[in-house]
C-alpha cells in the first residue's frame, strides 16, 4: 500500500503494479519533510499566539512607537510563552520516547 501525499493536503492511496516503488529511503524522507512541516506549524501557532494575547495584554493604547513599560511587558509575555511552549514540547517529546521504548 502506498500513501502519497498531495500538494493540497490530501492523501491518494495506490497499490498494484502502477505504484512507484517505496523504499526505506523514501520513507525516511517523508518522515523528515512531514516532521519539518509539524515544526513550522507549531512555529506559526506559537508566533500567533504569542502576537494575540501579549498584544492585548500589553497593548492598551496603540500608537507610532512602544513606550518602555510596553516593550518590557511584551519581552515577558514572549518570555513565558517560549518557556510554557518549550516544557510542552519537552513533556511530549519524552512520553513519545517512553511510549516507542515499550514497544
Amino acid at each position: 500500500l502506498l500513501i502519497i501525499l498531495n500538494m493540497d493536503g490530501y492523501s491518494s492511496f495506490g497499490s498494484g503494479s502502477g505504484s512507484p516503488t517505496v523504499n526505506s529511503e523514501t520513507i525516511g524522507e517523508t518522515i523528515k519533510v512531514l516532521h519539518l512541516q509539524a515544526a513550522l506549524q507549531q512555529q506559526e501557532m506559537l508566533v500567533q499566539t504569542i502576537n494575540d494575547k501579549c498584544f492585548k495584554m500589553c497593548i492598551n493604547n496603540p500608537g507610532s512607537s512602544l513606550d518602555g513599560s510596553q516593550q518590557k511587558c511584551l519581552s515577558k509575555c514572549v518570555d513565558r510563552y517560549i518557556d510554557a511552549w518549550n516544557c510542552v514540547s519537552r513533556t511530549v517529546t519524552n512520553k513519545i520516547r517512553q511510549q516507542a521504548q515499550m514497544m
